[in-house]
């Protein structure tokens, strides 16, 4: 990873590419980057207004503006968005306009924000945190230890155990770097510029609120696109799948029946790869950040790590 250790008085700058807070939360954002010790900062601020409901009215250009300029500012280290949703895709035809930077910080999004993030990896050649967003700790009360861990580097190394969904057997380090993300947003980036390239790569892919059938369309459209383009990647990191199913024996029961279907079509066309599953990863409460972009190893006991 990037060697930014964040410090006491570093600035925080908070944007709001997806969904947009209340008014009156800006105040609890505030207030809780500065427990961290840290100084938040919100580009535009003067600019944003509400609606009747006290939301936030952001327009394409306001946010794009507040993202390009927390992106590219020299006295920042960290860019931290507010919540997923829906929004920030809408601003990548305009970023490929903008002129490339080089990472001098650090970017924190999911779900939504892997439209950003993509773009960040494949067009700017960044590493991203696949971690809990601000609205995530602060009104969703997930857990912030992991990511607080990684930004002020109080750990050298994190380790996730991995269970192996297919009959792929690891004989020797798998090494290479990790990307991907929620996969609703991957497949609706299919045919643009933004497009996910996964060739010996480590593809990650989670979603949430997703029913069984339509997640094996899904990954039967990705199966599509790695055979078809020749996009195999070196192994397959799947997070946490949450359905709208209630039922949770029967979701997982059905989840397993459709990663079977989507490794034996790959299995049809001579492409055998590991198939790993960790419920920690993507939506869920206690959320393991990912950094995406980065190279990773899986060994052979199955530990998915990467060193900070």
């Amino acid at each position: 990873m990037i060697n930014l250790k964040i410090q006491k008085g570093d600035i925080v700058d908070i944007i709001f590419p997806s969904n947009r807070p209340k008014f009156k939360a800006l105040k609890l954002i505030k207030e809780y980057i500065e427990s961290l010790r840290l100084i938040p900062r919100i580009f535009e601020e003067e600019k944003l207004t509400t609606n009747g409901d006290g939301f936030l009215i952001c327009s394409n250009e306001l946010k794009l503006n507040q993202l390009y300029k927390a992106l590219s500012a020299n006295d920042s280290k960290l860019v931290w968005c507010w919540d997923g949703g829906y929004g920030s895709g809408e601003l990548i035809q305009e970023l490929q306009k903008k002129k490339k930077i080089k990472q001098n910080k650090l970017f924190i999004g999911y779900s939504d924000e892997t439209f950003v993030g993509t773009f960040l990896q494949q067009k700017w050649d960044w590493e991203t945190l696949y971690a809990p967003m601000l609205a995530c700790i602060i009104v969703k009360k997930k857990s912030d230890k992991n990511l607080l861990d990684i930004l002020f580097q109080r750990k050298n190394k994190l380790k996730l155990k991995l269970k192996i969904l297919n009959n792929f057997t690891i004989k020797k380090l798998i090494k290479s770097k990790i990307i991907g993300g929620c996969l609703s947003i991957l497949l609706s980036s299919f045919g643009t510029k933004n497009q996910i390239k996964c060739k010996n790569k480590i593809l990650f892919l989670e979603d949430i609120g997703e029913c069984n059938f339509r997640l094996t369309r899904k990954f039967n459209q990705i199966a599509d696109y790695i055979i078809d383009n020749k996009q195999i990647p070196k192994a397959i990191l799947l997070g946490d799948f949450t359905s709208s199913n209630s039922n949770q024996g029967s979701q997982e029961k059905e989840f397993k029946k459709t990663i079977a279907k989507f490794n034996k079509k790959l299995n049809q066309y001579k492409i055998n790869i590991p198939i790993l599953h960790s419920k920690n990863l993507g939506h869920t409460q206690n959320m393991f950040p990912l950094v995406l972009g980065k190279t990773i190893e899986i060994d052979n006991k199955n530990v998915f790590y990467h060193t900070i």
